[in-house]
C-alpha cells in the first residue's frame, strides 16, 4: 500500500507539471502573436501619414441672383 501512495503522489505532481507546461507553451505562443502585433503597429506608426489641404468655401453673395422677397416700403 505504501507504494501505491508514493505513486499516486508522483502522479499528482506529473499532472500538475504537465499542466503547467501546457500553459506555459499558450503563454509563450501568445506572447510572440502580441510582439508581432506591437512591432506591425511600430511599423505603421513610423509611415508618413499623408494630409490633404481640402478647403470648402460657400460664396452666398454671388448666388443671389433675384430680388429679395421681403421688401420694406414707407407710409
Amino acid at each position: 500500500m505504501p507504494q501505491f501512495k508514493e505513486l499516486g503522489k508522483r502522479h499528482k505532481a506529473l499532472e500538475q507539471s504537465f499542466e503547467h507546461m501546457t500553459t506555459h507553451e499558450a503563454l509563450l505562443e501568445s506572447h510572440q502573436k502580441v510582439k508581432e502585433a506591437h512591432s506591425a503597429l511600430l511599423a505603421q506608426r513610423e509611415e508618413p501619414i499623408e494630409k490633404a489641404s481640402v478647403g470648402v468655401t460657400c460664396d452666398l453673395i454671388d448666388d443671389i441672383i433675384c430680388a429679395p422677397i421681403v421688401v420694406a416700403t414707407k407710409y
